[in-house]
């Protein structure tokens, strides 16, 4: 008995320090930077749209910050829009037509306007006009340096499993990718979400062999192997909230926390969602809010849709509430 005791602090020590070995070695340098105000910081281009609400003709104004030119990031929009109609000019602005626009905020000094030419949904080119305004501005050169950069996805918001309901159902659990720290067992970057037991029983095919390969980064995620094969269509590695806003959100695509999806049905359901929650050619003006706002309406209309059956979709509706995209 003493023996067992023994091994199992063993194993559980060796898994606690492996935990930390995967955090980053540069947090605490990093950490100290910050605080000494010594981090190496370098221009980035910070470009305010406005477009005009056609509803109450007022100004609606979006932030994108990037450290391309303004043509380099309009250039990028164009051909990440899988649009073949798609193009842009940067046009010149009138006074007079500034002044006919609603609740101007004096700040906002638009220096171009933007012309966007789109497809819509039946098949026609339509373009959309945004004022624009152009900052450089200072940002750290290490985008991983934040104030919380001792937090990670191993101890935020992470959805953790009793030690005894571990031991209980050992079988059950042991195909997941779980980590003991003496107190507990984890599952790395899940959030708390309800009922994550009762969906993993329910869906044998989709959720429990996604979440055995664990909800990670989408870097990390490149070197797992996929889950077992899906109806003969695959497995697709899938951004929670979509890699096109990672600058939006503050982040980039590698550090996104993505999941494993199947090809068949599953991924395109979402995709096409999103394409008409936020069309390519208005996402320039939505704030970081309504981009949130979008995914958890779209996973959760997925779910509603069918029927509040499907836990795969459940379960992303739940993890998306909790607006941990990275």
């Amino acid at each position: 008995m003493k023996n067992k005791s023994i091994k199992f602090l063993l194993v559980t020590i060796s898994i606690v320090f492996l935990c930390f070995s995967l955090l980053p070695s540069s947090i605490s340098a990093n950490e100290n930077q910050i605080r000494s105000n010594t981090v190496p910081v370098s221009n980035q281009l910070k470009i305010t749209f406005g477009t005009i609400d056609k509803e109450t003709s007022s100004l609606i104004l979006g932030e994108q910050i990037t450290p391309l030119s303004l043509n380099g990031y309009l250039d990028d929009l164009i051909l990440s829009s899988d649009d073949i109609n798609a193009s842009y000019e940067l046009v010149s602005l009138e006074p007079s037509e500034l002044q006919e626009i609603k609740n101007l905020n004096p700040k906002f000094k638009p220096t171009n306007g933007l012309l966007l030419n789109y497809t819509d949904l039946e098949g026609n080119i339509q373009q959309v006009k945004y004022y624009l305004s152009t900052q450089l501005i200072e940002a750290p050169i290490n985008s991983d340096v934040s104030l919380f950069a001792v937090d990670t996805i191993f101890d935020i918001a992470s959805f953790t499993l009793s030690l005894k309901e571990y031991k209980k159902n050992k079988t059950f659990w042991n195909g997941f990718w779980v980590v003991a720290d003496g107190a507990a067992v984890v599952f790395p970057g899940i959030p708390a979400v309800s009922g994550v037991k009762r969906m993993i029983e329910g869906s044998t095919t989709v959720l429990k062999p996604a979440l055995s390969k664990g909800i990670r980064k989408y870097s990390a995620l490149q070197n797992i192997s996929a889950p077992k094969n899906y109806k003969g269509k695959g497995w697709e590695r899938h951004h929670i909230f979509e890699k096109r806003f990672a600058s939006k959100l503050g982040t980039s695509s590698g550090k996104m926390l993505a999941i494993f999806i199947p090809k068949y049905n599953y991924h395109y359901q979402i995709t096409q969602r999103m394409s008409k929650k936020i069309p390519w050619y208005t996402a320039p003006g939505k704030t970081k809010k309504q981009i949130i706002q979008a995914h958890i309406d779209a996973y959760g209309e997925l779910w509603a849709e069918s029927g509040f059956a499907d836990e795969y979709w459940e379960f992303l509706y739940k993890f998306s509430r909790y607006k941990q995209y990275d």
